[in-house]
């Protein structure tokens, strides 16, 4: 880790022209949520349910659709789109999705709201089509045919919660990236279904440079408000391709069926670089990361299970974070 001037680096070394300066950033908003007493738009007036940060933060879990479990956190202030183009917060790649389908924003207060953004199939909340409302927990929302999400509150996210949408639990508490237990339950699977059918599959697991000074110099709640905001990043670079694991305390993965070696490798490196453009903030210093990855390929001669595939895109990894970090390091399974 490098300190300059107020500015940190948990990037390997390398030269002082790839770093970029930045103006100052406001610090970390953490201002409490209060409750809003609103109408939707079916005209019922009451109580939504909008609680304090500590105490919960809205989500939108996929239901139905691609990656089902993938849950995406709603922060106060911010929006996210959601539509068929790259560059969306949420990609559903999908014919009756518009490129750019719908908004969902989360106010400072915390009330959360979703738009319709003129999409050619509608957004519809609870079966029926809407053009905006105020989302309640509890809440369905359908874009296209295939893809339904389920508006919630973070905290609420429990095991027996999870088990009675998934019969696992599937959710990291800290990131709202899925668990490492649930990618060995879709990495089994995939592995068999590319087993049996000669196809590709790769294993990519990245992990933060340097990222345990994180904690020792700012502490725990410094250290889980970057990995959110790392998860966000990564998932965004591979969002309608790829589901997004945490793997380990520092630690993601993914996987990739049915893709050529090369396209994970451009895959790869579109988010060692998206964690390397990232600028987050902390009392106006930014803060530079950088990724080590470690890719394991399954070829069709070669079958070892998802375990062992796993294991070997870890010490990939682990390579990549010895030899200086913000690398991708690939490898064959078998």
């Amino acid at each position: 880790m490098q300190l300059r001037g107020s500015r940190y680096s948990l990037r390997a070394s390398r030269p002082a022209a790839r770093r970029r300066t930045a103006r100052r950033a406001p610090d970390l908003p953490a201002s409490p949520l209060a409750p809003f007493d609103g109408e939707d738009t079916l005209g019922n007036r009451g109580q939504i349910r909008i609680r304090p940060r500590g105490e919960g933060r809205a989500c939108l879990i996929m239901i139905q659709g691609p990656f089902p479990g993938e849950t995406y956190l709603l922060e106060p202030g911010r929006e996210m789109t959601i539509g068929r183009s790259p560059g969306n917060d949420i990609r559903l790649p999908f014919n009756d999705i518009s490129r750019v389908h719908a908004r969902a924003k989360c106010s400072a207060s915390g009330k959360v709201e979703i738009t319709d953004m003129g999409s050619m199939n509608g957004t519809h909340v609870n079966g029926r089509k809407q053009l905006y409302r105020v989302l309640r927990e509890g809440d369905k929302i359908q874009f296209g045919e295939r893809t339904v999400f389920r508006f919630a509150f973070h905290d609420e996210m429990d095991e027996e919660f999870q088990a009675r949408l998934f019969g696992v639990p599937f959710l990291d508490r800290v990131t709202a990236a899925l668990s490492r237990d649930r990618l060995t339950t879709d990495l089994a699977a995939a592995h068999q279904a590319a087993s049996a059918e000669g196809t590709d599959l790769t294993v990519v697991v990245m992990a933060i440079d340097g990222f345990d000074l994180i904690e020792d110099l700012l502490g725990y709640a410094m250290r889980d408000y970057f990995l959110r905001e790392l998860s966000a990043v990564i998932r965004k670079a591979v969002a309608g391709e790829a589901a997004l694991y945490r793997v380990g305390p520092d630690a993601f993965g993914t996987f990739f069926p049915g893709l050529t070696q090369e396209q994970v490798l451009d895959a790869a490196d579109r988010i060692r670089t998206a964690v390397a453009n990232a600028r987050l903030t902390h009392q106006g210093d930014v803060m530079a990361f950088s990724l080590g990855v470690g890719v394991a390929a399954l070829k069709r001669d070669h079958s070892p299970d998802a375990e062992a595939m796993l294991a070997l895109a870890q010490s990939r990894c682990r390579i990549a974070a010895a030899a200086g970090g913000d690398r991708v390091e690939t490898v064959a399974a078998g």
